[in-house]
């Protein structure tokens, strides 16, 4: 074999090479057209049964079009909330009604398909997820991360935070002073906590106006009788345990256009009020509203009663949350916050 023989050897070599990887390319080019094509006929999940020991079978869950659809086609009416006064004495007459509008119905994009997915299967055993975070936080030395991690607010001034489910008042008495925060308004819809948070706050020597309100949140007022077990107060609407209390619950809309939020920006919107927190967050993300948050920190309550499919509705909040915010920091199950995109 001379010279040019090996020469055209080589050549033909390199030339079954680079077929060989344009057709790998190819082939894995097809295959992920294959499962996005899949992926995108289906908006139901029917996630089967894992091979594991443990398996488990996966919930079938929907991707909503869009919570809120039915409810666009009506006007933002106005607030009837004559005792909640505005968070800021500059707030116009009308709180800004006529700014806040609904938000464009928008369905879920195929994009949000891959990480929908994983939210549920991660998620599949919430009680051992909230177990691992929980010990996560205690280890890792973050167990104040509610309050220290917005210790930056301090160089601001006129700090505005609003908390939903104020209980008698250990968030508050973290959040001021670590904050310096200017305006603070807590609402516990629990009369003997409700009583117990007031106290309290009579003993803080904090420079911050606090404006307390004894109700709850709901899409829509109505009265609920709760049964009374400290912290973990659920809002039912019929209880078993001898020790309850009626709570009055008013629409998420009417108390945040009353406070004027309309016109303002909040620094820091805090919930941890044991199942609500989807009815909030959820309506405040069908308006414009919920682009006035710089900050949203929740704690997630899979045990909390009438949630529907838990795992579905919680992977869907945080799909529609990230549409106007971004993680800043997630112990899933235990407390997650938001920062607002620029």
């Amino acid at each position: 074999m001379d010279s040019n023989d090996y020469l055209y050897a080589g050549i033909t070599i390199q030339n079954m090479a680079h077929k060989g990887v344009a057709v790998a390319v190819f082939m894995v080019f097809c295959f992920v057209l294959y499962n996005t094509r899949n992926l995108m006929k289906e908006k139901f999940f029917d996630f089967k049964e894992a091979t594991t020991p443990t398996a488990v079978k996966f919930p079938t869950c929907k991707l909503p079009e869009n919570l809120f659809r039915n409810e666009q086609m009506s006007t933002i009416r106005k607030p009837n909330l004559t005792q909640v006064v505005s968070v800021l004495n500059n707030t116009k007459r009308n709180k800004c009604i006529d700014k806040v509008k609904w938000n464009h119905a928008s369905d879920f994009s195929y994009f949000n398909i891959p990480s929908f997915h994983f939210c549920v299967k991660s998620n599949i055993h919430p009680e051992k997820v909230r177990q691992f975070h929980y010990e996560r936080l205690v280890i890792t030395g973050n167990y104040n991360i509610i309050s220290s991690f917005f210790s930056f607010l301090k160089r601001k001034s006129e700090v505005i935070i609003i908390e939903i489910g104020g209980y008698i008042g250990q968030t508050l008495r973290k959040l001021i002073p670590v904050t310096g925060a200017k305006h603070y308004v807590v609402i516990e819809p629990v009369p003997t906590f409700y009583k117990t948070l007031n106290k309290n706050i009579r003993t803080l020597n904090f420079n911050t106006s606090v404006k307390t309100y004894n109700f709850g949140l709901s899409r829509n007022h109505k009265e609920l009788v709760v049964g009374v077990v400290g912290d973990a107060t659920h809002m039912l609407k019929k209880s078993n345990l001898k020790t309850t209390e009626k709570v009055q619950l008013v629409g998420v809309l009417d108390f945040f256009i009353q406070l004027g939020v309309g016109c303002h920006r909040i620094d820091l919107l805090t919930i941890n009020c044991e199942g609500c927190e989807f009815e909030v967050l959820e309506t405040l993300i069908s308006t414009n509203l919920i682009e006035k948050f710089d900050f949203i920190q929740f704690q997630p309550h899979y045990f909390a009663p009438n949630i529907g499919n838990f795992l579905c509705r919680y992977c869907s909040l945080r799909q529609l949350l990230a549409r106007t915010h971004e993680l800043v920091y997630d112990f899933p199950l235990v407390w997650e916050a938001w920062k607002r995109k620029h």
